[in-house]
């Protein structure tokens, strides 16, 4: 069966980018700018827009729940 889509990953391709986006955020060892910019280099301009947007999309709704020191 086809993996369920959601209004943030229009198209299936973007998954990976959308993992990223929480990755980026949940492990901090690269910021979003970096990986933007690495993106622009070597992504074709056509399919740019979306992934950029499913990586932000995605790390504006990453919460990570850490747990506190006793």
């Amino acid at each position: 069966p086809r993996p369920p889509t959601y209004t943030i990953l229009p198209y299936t391709r973007l998954f990976p980018s959308a993992i990223l986006g929480a990755f980026i955020i949940a492990t901090k060892i690269v910021d979003l700018e970096g990986v933007a910019e690495v993106l622009k280099e070597r992504l074709p301009e056509r399919t740019l827009d979306l992934n950029l947007m499913a990586i932000n999309k995605t790390a504006q709704l990453t919460k990570i729940k850490r747990k506190r020191k006793t």
